[in-house]
């Protein structure tokens, strides 16, 4: 009969003694990690910290990750060098480099009740919003902290809400942050466009007249400042771009996060390279917004096409 005392019997002892033994010889085997190895440890370990994050290129000794809008490189050839000279096996450098990040990223995240004042809406397609789902892996209560708030405003157009986040930029509000909040995603998203209208409030831009006509302006390219594009959302701006063109009718380009272009689509010349340029920069530029372009009237916004163009140059 086994020898029993608080520890249980011999024999339990004995086998856990074994695999402690067992687990401090893989460490002490544990070889060098060449700077392959490493990198591909590094991203993985990456990955682990920063659920919601996808890897999108390599270059040199980097590696890029994206989250919605949000950049981050992770700089490998200067992580292994730090390996080097730690002396640590790999695990042990892993679990001390995880820690730190760990800590790093609870000190950057901003809560969307702490921004307040800094929230901005954004403006995107179903491609892109369609991709931030398929990133978001898990349990369905998991994937709704990775998946971003989103409102359709027009088809295939939605509007998120922008959190600032120090050097990573704007993070997409996660649908449970909306949902948990005080505030209702109606009582959010008006703050954000107002907050958005407070930061471009002295906004200027580039103004294309019809000939030597200035009271006829045709095209209205606003200044490049980060969220200007949802600047459409805002009552009090398309009804001043109303004003101000003397068309009950717009159209407007929001290829990208920072460029807003208004312009009189009574012109059919003007439509083409504005929608030319468009696609341009959505598909060359960082922070896409929208390839098509959008119809903007006093009561709201909506998408553009062929039969609308017609019915705006008979009004």
């Amino acid at each position: 009969m086994p020898v029993r005392g608080k520890c249980g019997s011999i024999p339990g002892v004995r086998a856990r003694v074994s695999w402690l033994a067992i687990a401090a010889l893989a460490v002490a085997c544990e070889g060098d990690l060449d700077e392959g190895q490493f990198a591909r440890r590094a991203e993985r370990a990456y990955l682990e910290v920063h659920p919601g994050w996808t890897m999108v290129k390599r270059y040199g000794d980097q590696t890029v990750f994206v989250r919605g809008d949000q950049q981050d490189v992770l700089r490998i050839g200067s992580l292994y060098r730090a390996y080097r000279a730690s002396g640590r096996s790999g695990s042990a450098f892993f679990e001390g480099w995880m820690d730190e990040q760990r800590a790093l990223v609870r000190a950057r995240r901003r809560a969307l009740a702490d921004a307040g004042a800094d929230v901005i809406p954004i403006l995107k397609g179903s491609a892109w919003v369609r991709a931030q789902d398929l990133g978001a892996v898990g349990s369905a209560e998991v994937r709704d902290r990775i998946r971003p708030w989103r409102r359709s405003i027009a088809p295939g157009v939605h509007v998120i809400l922008g959190v600032p986040e120090e050097r990573l930029g704007y993070r997409s509000a996660s649908i449970e942050e909306v949902q948990t909040s005080t505030h209702s995603a109606d009582e959010w998203l008006e703050r954000a466009v107002q907050n958005l209208a407070a930061k471009v409030a002295d906004i200027g831009g580039r103004s294309l007249f019809a000939g030597d006509d200035e009271a006829r302006l045709l095209v209205l390219d606003l200044d490049p400042i980060d969220g200007v594009s949802a600047l459409v959302l805002d009552p009090a701006f398309r009804r001043r771009m109303i004003e101000r063109f003397g068309r009950p009718v717009l159209g407007a380009a929001v290829p990208v996060r920072d460029r807003l272009t208004i312009f009189d689509p009574s012109e059919p010349a003007n439509v083409k390279p504005i929608r030319v340029r468009a696609h341009q920069l959505y598909d060359t530029r960082n922070h896409p917004g929208l390839r098509d372009l959008l119809r903007l009237t006093a009561d709201g916004v909506d998408v553009w096409t062929p039969t609308r163009a017609a019915s705006a140059r008979s009004q």
